[in-house]
């Protein structure tokens, strides 16, 4: 993408999947964990990476370069992520992720930052698709932190609530999914589809060491 959009990358790293009863950080995908899958296809060379975790979370060594923001507000849920993220990024928009999104690549979260840099005064950019908005990723603008802020403050811990909808920008994800595949948006909640994912990055390991076959043409 020429004239890329610069950013920092805040991935949400809670803990413990209710559903998957695991912590999805951990889990193997490929020839890393969930998350280093996440942040190795969303970082670019130059990305800031922030990463949301509670004060003694245990996440993989290779993350130790990365710096840690503890909630703040421990009753909002992944707001409260947000909050932390945004207060201590530096870069003037930042796009948070979660570390259990592992198909989201670097292109697609430079797409919605340079959506909000069109559009003065943006504060959220999300996805939108057939069955509505997606709650993550998002791109939050310069001065989404104080609307944030008081979403928390008032009770309003909503990801798609906290933001002026005249501040809000909804791109249309459905060409991104039939561009990249279905499961571009895919959040791995279930070992079902956990387990997909598993064998989606194996079959691509697969086709990456498998040499090309010389069939004794050459081209005209």
């Amino acid at each position: 993408m020429p004239n890329s959009p610069d950013f920092s990358l805040g991935v949400l790293a809670a803990g413990l999947s209710k559903r998957m009863e695991r912590d999805k950080a951990w889990l193997p995908l490929g020839d890393a964990t969930m998350i280093e899958q996440v942040i190795r296809r969303c970082a670019g060379p130059s990305t800031t990476i922030l990463i949301s975790a509670a004060e003694g979370r245990h996440l993989p060594p290779s993350l130790d370069v990365f710096e840690k923001c503890p909630d703040r507000y421990l009753d909002a849920g992944p707001l409260a992520g947000f909050e932390s993220l945004r207060r201590v990024a530096d870069s003037e928009w930042l796009v948070i992720v979660p570390c259990d999104m592992p198909f989201l690549d670097h292109e697609v979260l430079q797409r919605l930052v340079a959506a909000g840099q069109a559009h003065l005064g943006c504060d959220q950019v999300i996805l939108k698709g057939e069955r509505g908005r997606y709650s993550l990723p998002q791109a939050l603008g310069p001065d989404a932190y104080g609307p944030i802020l008081a979403a928390i403050e008032s009770g309003n811990n909503r990801l798609l609530g906290w933001a002026d909808p005249a501040r809000c920008l909804a791109l249309d994800a459905v060409p991104l999914v039939e561009q990249r595949g279905g499961n571009l948006l895919e959040n791995l909640n279930h070992s079902e589809t956990y387990e997909e994912a598993k064998r989606s990055f194996a079959a691509s390991a697969d086709r990456e060491l498998t040499p090309d076959v010389d069939d004794g043409f050459e081209p005209c």
